[in-house]
């Protein structure tokens, strides 16, 4: 896994924790205050309940606690007392406690109405029950606080979950994604690396030859062999920069490509007509079937470039005495393509997959060639939309470039 791909996860990550711990925390919180309000109002109306029931008895200033006893309990609602002015306890529910009982009383003399915690670990409303002119009792009213905690405990351990499953599912699918994402940057990288490697060594080994033919003219003085030698493999290391320099361009896509009406047929000539003294010097006989106008929108250095790259290599591997065909056709479902076919010694089956590989040089070269034409002809092919393919011709390879309508 690259560095890169590392950081945006590591990245996307954090940010969608954060993204899902905020908002599941105040959701809880939220929940946990609704629930919180919930019973208060509950607690509150449960006391209120009591002070309208049992505030007029039989007889004036009584508490009429045969009514409170007649009220129905309903099960989980708040528990209820009714206290006598005196302080002692008339009827509840369940016994207070000393504790709570003593708070009801303090809160009551206070004519306080909002809940408080409370001893026991409850909520508490003590309202004072009002005879005809004083205080004759206290209502009671109160709810455990523990099933609430548990009830928040168990929606956040909820949450907690849900939002790591969320978590690890967008983390595992943005890991993927950017897997996919970075792969074209991480084989450039790779294919940067691998590239500039090995132009390390293509350009030692001719620079080397040139900085020894220079030292051993000055010792021996200059001869024509070596200022040849020296000429030679400048022109070579020239060529491979040139190769290099054109390959970064539209490797980094800055080779502008600039689409213009082309007459192929007669490109491919000039192309041919520039190499005539090649073949001749190799005995090559060169057939061009080229019977028809085919005119495509290109590119017109790009594809000069690429056909000659396309020939050079047919000329290098077709040897001595060959037969270079090359052919220019519209294709029946538009565009046109090249068809270059030596009749050399062919492509070895395990080098098929690798012929377009930089500097990589076939079996079969002759001479030169720094293995960065093919590698070109590919890119300019796909600069305009079109492809590159190599067969076996049994004899000879046969390499065939495609171009759009």
């Amino acid at each position: 896994m690259s560095a890169l791909r590392r950081r945006l996860t590591v990245l996307v990550g954090v940010a969608v924790a954060l993204a899902i711990a905020v908002p599941s925390a105040l959701l809880v919180r939220a929940d946990a205050d609704r629930r919180a309000e919930a019973l208060d109002g509950q607690v509150r109306l449960s006391a209120r309940d009591i002070t309208a029931i049992v505030g007029e008895g039989e007889e004036a200033g009584a508490l009429d606690v045969e009514a409170y006893q007649q009220v129905p309990r309903a099960p989980g609602a708040p528990l209820t007392a009714v206290v006598g002015d005196d302080g002692a306890q008339v009827v509840a529910d369940r016994q207070p406690g000393d504790a709570l009982l003593d708070r009801a009383l303090v809160l009551s003399d206070r004519d306080e109405s909002d809940p408080v915690d409370a001893p026991g670990d409850v909520r508490l409303v003590a309202l004072p029950i009002i005879g005809e002119d004083d205080q004759i009792g206290t209502a009671m009213a109160w709810s455990p606080l523990q099933p609430l905690r548990d009830r928040t405990r168990e929606l956040a351990l909820r949450t907690a979950v849900g939002a790591i499953a969320g978590w690890l599912l967008v983390c595992g699918a943005a890991f993927v994604l950017i897997g996919r994402a970075v792969r074209p940057t991480d084989l450039a990288v790779a294919r940067e690396q691998a590239f500039l490697a090995d132009a390390a060594h293509e350009l030692r080994t001719p620079w080397a030859i040139v900085r020894g033919r220079a030292e051993q003219a000055q010792r021996d003085g200059v001869r024509d062999e070596d200022l040849r030698v020296i000429v030679a493999t400048a022109q070579r290391a020239g060529d491979t920069i040139t190769d290099m320099l054109e390959l970064a361009r539209l490797d980094a896509g800055r080779a502008m490509v600039v689409a213009e009406p082309l007459r192929l047929d007669a490109l491919v000539a000039t192309c041919l007509d520039e190499r005539a003294d090649e073949a001749s010097r190799r005995a090559v006989r060169v057939r061009l079937d080229a019977p028809d106008r085919v005119v495509v929108p290109g590119d017109e250095r790009l594809l000069a470039r690429a056909i000659g790259n396309l020939l050079d290599n047919a000329l290098r591997h077709g040897g001595e005495g060959g037969v270079l065909r090359v052919a220019v056709r519209e294709r029946p479902e538009g565009g046109a393509e090249i068809e270059v076919e030596d009749r050399g010694p062919g492509i070895p089956p395990g080098q098929v997959d690798r012929v377009f590989d930089r500097f990589h040089r076939g079996a079969g070269a002759t001479a030169g060639g720094a293995g960065l034409g093919l590698p070109i002809v590919q890119l300019v092919a796909r600069a305009h939309g079109g492809e590159v393919t190599v067969h076996d011709a049994a004899p000879g390879a046969r390499f065939v470039l495609r171009l759009p309508r």
